[in-house]
């Protein structure tokens, strides 16, 4: 079987998450599974993806443009509708007379031309996989499945304009319903997609990526990115962009608290694109309220994985205090790497640390900075830490987690044909 992953809109950098995931994916099921590996991607991210292959039948598709007026959420009203019928779509009779109009031996090359990447897909792949949770059009002849990562405006719908959630509401939910199937990281991701759009459970598989890390290389580029970034001695690290749900205010608020009531004077290493959003703004106010413009380090969007990892291994502690975290990446990569962390009691942040020692209340600042100074001054207490790393670690090697993909394109296809 050949599986497909769709990565096209995927502009690097600008979607952390969603670009680790997707790394990990493709790397996971290069290396660990015996489906042969398509990447459609644009030529702008076609190098970055290239290095996540292992297997020598893998191999990246290049897609240098897409028709706009095939994307799904530009098709409104009646035609929508049929585009989103099962029945319609799968239908043998519609299928070969849409076929002949619309892809002959004088429409194709054009249509390759203008970027229509349907035949490309269906000929190259058994099912596609869109690690982000909306499908890039609705009429595809094979198992299509999305991952969704959260339903964060569902469940904050004050950190987004009106205008987005009724993209989102509009786009997301009729991709979730066209799928044929979804992957989620977390169980309450798929409780979310039940309660809120009403998707059939069985529909939904749980699927935890997988995460190897060389901590060799990892120490290689520790000296280097410490001379880039300017990285003070002693510092927490919180690796994520700038954004109302990350709850950075808090925990520079915090850091204020661990200063001045435990007389605790370390720094802070946030990573990201600061500008990626007005949030930043607040921040950094925030910082200078303080006055730990000395204490708070910005190192902005770090390309490379390995110099994030080096950051992160020499810090003092990992901090995750977001209001709401399907999952976390860096808790992931904290855990493989054995450093201490501690975060959020919400959403997938519980699943992912396992033991409450470790999470705090993340609206209660003054609990975030006791349980920092704890891990910072409590050596038994540190040692419980790197304990529990070493158990929730075990749940994210690929070797005990890709079983739960394989299974699911299994599935899809499975669902995809049975009635033909």
């Amino acid at each position: 079987m050949k599986i497909g992953i769709f990565v096209y809109s995927i502009k690097i950098g600008a979607v952390g998450g969603v670009q680790q995931y997707a790394e990990r994916l493709i790397f996971g099921l290069s290396k660990y599974s015996d489906f042969g590996v398509v990447v459609f991607c644009s030529p702008e991210n076609s190098e970055h993806f290239r290095k996540y292959l292992g297997k020598a039948q893998d191999k990246i598709y290049t897609i240098k443009s897409r028709i706009k007026f095939l994307k799904p959420r530009v098709i409104n009203g009646i035609l929508k509708e049929i585009f989103k019928n099962r029945l319609v779509r799968k239908n043998k009779f519609l299928y070969k007379i849409t076929s002949l109009i619309f892809y002959n031996f004088l429409t194709i090359p054009l249509l390759r031309l203008l970027g229509d990447y349907k035949l490309i897909l269906e000929k190259e792949v058994d099912v596609v996989h869109f690690p982000y949770p909306y499908l890039q059009r609705y009429d595809l002849q094979i198992p299509a499945i999305i991952s969704f990562h959260d339903l964060l405006y569902k469940n904050f719908p004050e950190f987004f304009k009106l205008k987005n959630i009724e993209k989102m509401e509009n786009y997301f939910k009729s991709s979730a319903e066209v799928s044929t199937r979804i992957i989620v990281s977390f169980s309450h991701v798929r409780y979310d997609l039940v309660k809120f759009y009403g998707i059939q459970a069985d529909k939904i598989d749980v699927c935890r990526p997988g995460l190897d890390i060389d901590n060799n290389i990892v120490e290689q580029k520790m000296k280097k990115n410490f001379e880039r970034h300017k990285i003070p001695q002693d510092y927490l690290i919180y690796p994520a962009a700038p954004s109302p749900h990350k709850n950075h205010v808090r925990l520079i608020q915090a850091l204020d608290l661990l200063h001045n009531k435990y007389n605790k004077k370390v720094s802070l290493v946030i990573t990201g694109s600061k500008y990626a959003s007005d949030y930043y703004y607040l921040i950094e106010k925030e910082i200078k309220k303080f006055n730990l413009e000395n204490y708070v380090v910005f190192t902005d969007y770090i390309s490379s994985q390995e110099e994030l990892y080096a950051l992160m291994k020499r810090s003092l502690l990992v901090v995750v205090p977001a209001l709401y975290e399907a999952g976390s990446g860096p808790v992931d990569e904290a855990l493989i790497m054995n450093i201490p962390v501690i975060g959020s009691e919400k959403a997938g942040l519980p699943e992912q640390i396992g033991e409450k020692e470790f999470m705090f209340d993340p609206y209660n600042i003054e609990e975030m900075a006791e349980k920092i100074n704890l891990m910072l001054t409590d050596d038994k207490i540190r040692q419980r830490n790197l304990d529990n790393c070493k158990r929730q670690a075990e749940k994210i090697k690929w070797e005990n987690s890709i079983n739960s993909f394989v299974d699911c394109y299994n599935k899809a296809l499975k669902d995809f044909y049975k009635n033909d």
